[in-house]
């Protein structure tokens, strides 16, 4: 069986989820995204944009802090069945496990919604928390993304996570299929190059030493990885170091400048600008170093 790896990438790229992703963030208004099993990370809608509360919560470094352990028992807990979990402010995460074959690919998440309506009265207890803590944020801005979270009945809340289960276990029963799909549908330069990209990233990998590695010329393997992929060759391997960053600053102990050495940026200048432009956000923004 391949590594969870390229049936992660080819099944979050496929029509069928993708298809999938679309209905259901528009027909619920939740987020849902697919991680690979190690860590969930932080999850946003279709659109790009994340719950506005929970947003403001991985801005301040003892909610981040919360937040990380929250999806640390999420992912230990769901690995053998869809799990719920609630936050410190009464918020809840859902993460589906997807199988092929006995083995966990990755998880379906959604969630960051309330099952009881938001009052001030929970709003304060919540703030008196966050003041035990110190996080220094606008109580009122605080307040008002609370009041605006989403809000589903715990019933309600279930037959969603029942309908991800289904389709987590139509993904898993196709999964290697769309692995075949993808693979054929992209030339074997551009899949040995991908291949090593991930297996190398935190490497200095110009496109001179990736035509060597995959015996093409430069400019071919340019202008192909183009036409398979849709973004350039610099533009993937930006892509791909930026994923692997939002894994690690999921975990507070960590400095942002030394993310961006481990992932394979030479500068945090360089590294920031490319996760701005892949992200619409900065790094410091998912949470304070």
């Amino acid at each position: 069986m391949p590594s969870p790896e390229p049936h992660l990438e080819a099944l979050s790229q496929s029509p069928m989820y993708l298809d999938f992703q679309r209905a259901f963030t528009q027909g619920t208004g939740l987020p849902l995204a697919v991680h690979a099993p190690q860590m969930l990370g932080l999850i946003r809608n279709f659109s790009g944009q994340q719950n506005r509360f929970c947003g403001l919560m991985a801005g301040a470094a003892n909610t981040c802090a919360a937040c990380y352990a929250l999806q640390q028992r999420l992912a230990r807990n769901a690995r053998s069945k869809a799990t719920s979990r609630t936050c410190f402010a009464g918020l809840s995460e859902t993460a589906v496990p997807v199988f092929a074959g006995g083995r966990l690919l990755a998880f379906l998440h959604t969630g960051h919604v309330l099952l009881q309506p938001p009052t001030r009265n929970r709003f304060n207890r919540v703030a008196s928390l966050l003041q035990c803590w110190g996080v220094q944020l606008d109580l009122k801005s605080v307040e008002a993304a609370y009041l605006q979270t989403p809000v589903f009945a715990p019933r309600q809340y279930g037959s969603l996570t029942r309908l991800l289960a289904i389709f987590a276990g139509h993904l898993g029963a196709r999964a290697d299929e769309v692995l075949v799909q993808a693979k054929k549908a992209e030339p074997v330069a551009i899949t040995r190059a991908r291949q090593f990209i991930h297996a190398h990233y935190e490497e200095a990998l110009p496109l001179a030493r990736m035509a060597r590695v995959v015996n093409t010329s430069a400019a071919y393997l340019s202008r192909r990885f183009m036409q398979a992929i849709g973004v350039s060759f610099v533009d993937y391997i930006g892509r791909v170091r930026v994923e692997k960053a939002r894994r690690l600053l999921q975990d507070p102990s960590l400095r942002i400048s030394m993310i961006a050495l481990e992932v394979g940026f030479r500068s945090l200048s360089q590294f920031n600008r490319t996760f701005r432009r892949v992200t619409g956000r900065a790094p410091r923004e998912l949470r304070i170093p």
